[in-house]
């Protein structure tokens, strides 16, 4: 049985009303973990501990959430506005970035890993560059 129809079939056993109460639950459980991993960050042995249950919470609401898409029939729908809000998302850092009519996608990619904002803001967004770019060891260091 594949994972899609796993899903499928608990969906359809339990029904809207339940797993929509289950997922709020999960989500829940996430956003704990999401903290207790925030204020342990500097605790090694803790930081490993919430770590790892921030990743089974992170999968309990991405299991949910996918019986949702099924029970609800919205699969096209989701995706679409997916692809709008990250298109949305993009149009938004190429204009603080002020970058050119490229399209989103390819500007990210290039101008905003550029632009002043984040070059001298003390570094902030080196950690989302791949250490193998150019730009990781000055970032943060140009004024």
């Amino acid at each position: 049985m594949t994972r899609l129809e796993k899903i499928k079939l608990i969906a359809d056993t339990y029904g809207y009303g339940p797993q929509s109460r289950q997922l709020i639950e999960e989500m829940a459980e996430c956003t704990v973990a999401i903290n207790k991993l925030w204020r342990n960050r500097k605790n090694k042995k803790q930081k490993k501990k919430w770590r790892k249950r921030l990743i089974s919470e992170l999968a309990d609401v991405l299991i949910m959430a996918n019986q949702m898409l099924h029970l609800l029939g919205c699969g096209k729908e989701i995706e679409k506005e997916i692809d709008f809000k990250l298109n949305r998302q993009l149009n938004r850092i190429n204009k603080d970035c002020k970058t050119t009519d490229e399209e989103p996608a390819e500007a990210a990619k290039t101008d905003h890993l550029k632009c002043e904002r984040h070059i001298t803001n003390g570094g902030r967004c080196k950690d989302t560059l791949p250490k193998s770019c150019s730009l990781f060891k000055t970032v943060g260091k140009e004024k």
